[in-house]
């Protein structure tokens, strides 16, 4: 159907593409540590997922895209100094405060973090999984707006 073909595809494509191009025009783009955590830990996440392939197209740069060594484990001398300016938490499996707490005992609570950009300005966001973790479908220009939001509106 042409009716549902626009609405569920090209009008998404164009709200995606309109907030895209608003992030383009930005003079300066944040860097971002992209965060999966788990009951037992987190793993940093590079450009080769959905989010992270969200926050590529919003023009932030993913350090663990930029520092691959960041992939295997989580580097906190690496994070101090790439020094990112947002922390993005997406929450795998049904134990979410576990997999919160471990997170923050990584790295929300880390003492050698608490002076980096992200930490000290309380841009530490943990992202719900409908938008994050599964994927949106038909709402994935929300997705693109929360983020945007976060990245270049300071929205909390």
């Amino acid at each position: 159907r042409k009716d549902l073909y626009a609405k569920n595809g090209t009008d998404l494509e164009d709200k995606i593409d309109d907030i895209i191009s608003k992030a383009e025009k930005r003079v300066t783009h944040p860097s971002v540590l992209f965060l999966r955590a788990f009951s037992t830990g987190a793993k940093s996440k590079g450009d080769d997922n959905m989010t992270g392939a969200i926050i590529k197209d919003l023009k932030a740069e993913n350090i663990a895209s930029k520092y691959p060594s960041l992939l295997e484990n989580l580097n906190i001398e690496q994070i101090i100094l790439a020094n990112p300016d947002f922390i993005f938490i997406s929450i795998m499996g049904s134990d979410e405060e576990k997999a919160i707490g471990a997170v923050k005992k990584s790295v929300t609570e880390n003492i050698a973090l608490k002076d980096i950009n992200a930490v000290k300005n309380n841009r530490v966001y943990v992202l719900d999984k409908e938008h994050f973790h599964y994927k949106p479908n038909n709402r994935w220009a929300e997705s693109y707006e929360i983020l945007y939001s976060y990245l270049y509106e300071d929205k909390k």
